[in-house]
């Protein structure tokens, strides 16, 4: 067992107490160009406080001069390579959020205890998920003083929460991948050194297991702290406690000022709110501000951000922020949710061909499937749905065949076309005919490794192979693997 370190004593090099934004970026250029005076090749760790502030600070700082030997990790990416072949050697697994959602909802059934009355609520495994996670970045003498003293309610959140672990004993969550982090920085100078210095690039509050890790590898490696502070107490009281708990000081000053507003805008809906907000931004951008020195903020989700991504794309303005549109609504999503209902449809003839409409689809051999020529097709052929699909296809194909050479024996005209809508009846017929069978497929098979690997094949073979998606948008691109890899988590849950 590896026993945490309390936050003992850290050995920080320097740290330096900055404005966020692009004084940050340039306190972080600063420090790495001292680290690498000496030897341009000697490696660095930025460790930064999310992968999104990574990329960011990467692609400045690259485009800016380049970077050699610097590697951007989040405290959670530092645990993973320091701990993972620990968690490997221990024949453990990550623990995923369906594995973790799926546990609490076994041992809820077993003893609901005193979450009977909502234990078959899926937002009270949700909330519970969250628990989870608080819980298991606890101290064990926290846990036990909760167990011991707290209230009913937080009693039996704390044995649910050790029913969890013990049934999760074979995954690894992010407290026993830091534990292996630990373990590994105290056993091996080799991972250590291969760190080079360590620049902690905008300390955030983090857990007791990720804090002891910083500590532990600040006592091992040459480490620097780069402090974001925006000089509002209550808003940086988070960030110099951690400073405080990685060894560093709670006396740091940025030259930051306190953001105010200077003036009010009143619209009469949303969207001449953002319009408003759009032709404040133009304004100061032609007064020599980058956009990407502005940021809009809403109260509220809903109904903003969807207003605010249409105006800004109406505007040819480029942006960053949150996706606006579910997993769901993407082409994958969108295909895989479709087809996961029409395991039980009759297959009626508009349903079919609203599912061929509903995103790029390909046929067998990797062509577009021609939506609205099918449609016609189905319709002439009389095809309603259910059974009608494969024997009127075929009769209309058999026609279309008979016509053709009928008007080619007498030297008529549109004898391509008729041979056209015969193939394409025929063509039809059989991706009807494949989509039923892989749905039959989907619905016999078992389990759900089986059942998400035949979900995966599914979607590939709608959507064709990687070269098919090169025409997609970028964002598009980007659902697909993160529908793929919802599947691949999905998987894991037979383990």
């Amino acid at each position: 067992m590896v026993v945490p370190l309390a936050y003992a004593a850290a050995v920080i090099e320097s740290v330096q107490g900055v404005a966020y934004g692009r004084a940050a970026t340039h306190a972080l250029d600063a420090v790495i160009r001292d680290v690498q005076a000496a030897d341009p090749l000697a490696p660095v760790t930025v460790v930064v406080p999310s992968n999104s502030a990574g990329l960011a600070a990467r692609r400045v700082l690259g485009a800016s001069r380049g970077l050699v030997n610097v590697a951007f990790v989040t405290p959670f990416g530092l645990a993973q390579r320091l701990g993972g072949a620990g968690v490997a050697a221990a024949g453990q697994q990550p623990l995923t959020d369906p594995m973790l959602v799926a546990a609490i909802r076994v041992e809820l059934r077993a003893d609901a205890g005193l979450f009977a009355p909502v234990a078959f609520h899926a937002a009270t495994e949700t909330a519970l998920a969250v628990r989870y996670a608080e819980l298991s970045r606890a101290r064990p003498e926290t846990l036990a003083r909760l167990r011991g003293a707290g209230a009913p309610r937080t009693r039996a959140l704390v044995d649910l929460f050790g029913r969890v672990r013990t049934r999760l004993a074979a995954f690894a969550d992010e407290d026993t991948l830091a534990r292996h982090a630990l373990a590994a920085v105290g056993a091996s100078d080799a991972a250590v050194r291969a760190l080079g210095t360590v620049i902690v690039h905008l300390v955030q509050p983090l857990s007791p297991a990720l804090t002891d890790l910083l500590v532990a590898v600040s006592r091992a490696a040459s480490t620097r702290l780069i402090v974001g502070l925006t000089s509002d107490g209550a808003a940086d009281e988070p960030v110099r406690s951690q400073c405080e708990r990685l060894g560093g000081e709670q006396t740091l000053q940025s030259a930051a000022t306190i953001a105010t507003g200077t003036r009010i805008l009143t619209g009469s809906d949303v969207d001449e709110e953002v319009r408003a907000v759009l032709r404040e931004l133009i304004v100061i951008a032609e007064s020599g501000v980058a956009f990407d020195r502005m940021a809009i903020l809403m109260p509220a989700v809903e109904p903003y951000a969807r207003t605010v991504h249409a105006q800004l794309d109406a505007a040819g303005i480029a942006y960053n922020g949150p996706a606006v549109r579910r997993l769901a609504d993407t082409i994958a999503g969108r295909t895989l949710t479709r087809l996961i209902r029409m395991v039980d449809s009759k297959f009626a003839r508009d349903e079919v061909v609203a599912f061929l409409a509903a995103a790029p689809l390909r046929t067998s051999d990797d062509r577009s499937v021609p939506v609205d020529h099918w449609d016609q097709i189905s319709r002439r052929a009389g095809v309603v749905g259910g059974d009608d699909w494969q024997p009127r296809l075929a009769d209309y194909a058999a026609e279309m065949a008979d016509r053709a050479e009928t008007r080619e024996r007498s030297g008529g005209g549109g004898v391509a076309g008729l041979r056209r809508d015969a193939s394409a009846a025929v063509a039809l017929a059989a991706y009807v005919e494949d989509v039923q069978q892989r749905l039959l497929d989907l619905e016999s098979t078992e389990g759900w490794g089986p059942r998400a690997a035949v979900a995966r094949a599914v979607l590939e073979a709608l959507l064709g192979a990687a070269d098919a998606h090169a025409q997609w948008p970028t964002e598009e691109q980007d659902s697909y693997a993160t529908v793929i890899a919802v599947l691949d988590r999905l998987a894991a849950l037979d383990a």
